[in-house]
């Protein structure tokens, strides 16, 4: 059975947290990952509207959290994405709504970023009736 075990953070979340990082095959925020110092640094401010571990039968399995701007970052194991995906939204939709639309700086409706190489991810969301709403560049040097 699925559950959400929101994030206190204690060692043991810490610690799950940063095996699930170290197993993500796709990132948007950074391109190597952190030292356990930062990361630990990183998780005890908590820096999101709520965070949770995503719990299997008494296995972490992955985790998911709410912005302020309303996205959801959503990371599940490889091979857990079929299984665990809709009830993991369900449940957050469930516990939250989105927080007011805010012109010009958040949308009214929750939405999920997704890396550009996580086809994986981007199928599940697809799969479930979710659709594309906008694709982001990162602005660097321009040739």
């Amino acid at each position: 059975m699925m559950t959400l075990e929101e994030i206190i953070p204690d060692d043991e979340q810490v610690h799950a947290l940063y095996r699930l990082l170290k197993s993500r095959k796709h990132g948007i925020s950074h391109k190597q990952n952190p030292s356990f110092v930062e990361h630990d640094e990183f998780v005890r401010t908590h820096p999101y509207r709520a965070w949770f571990l995503v719990q299997d039968a008494g296995n972490c399995i992955g985790s998911v959290y709410l912005h302020a701007d309303n996205s959801i970052g959503i990371h599940l194991e490889d091979g857990k994405l079929d299984e665990h995906l809709k009830p993991v939204l369900h449940e957050i939709m469930q516990r939250f709504e989105p927080l007011p639309a805010v012109k010009s700086v958040r949308n009214g409706s929750f939405s999920i970023n997704v890396a550009p190489t996580d086809s994986a991810l981007m199928a599940a969301l697809e799969k479930h009736g979710l659709a594309v709403a906008q694709v982001t560049y990162i602005v660097g040097a321009i040739d």
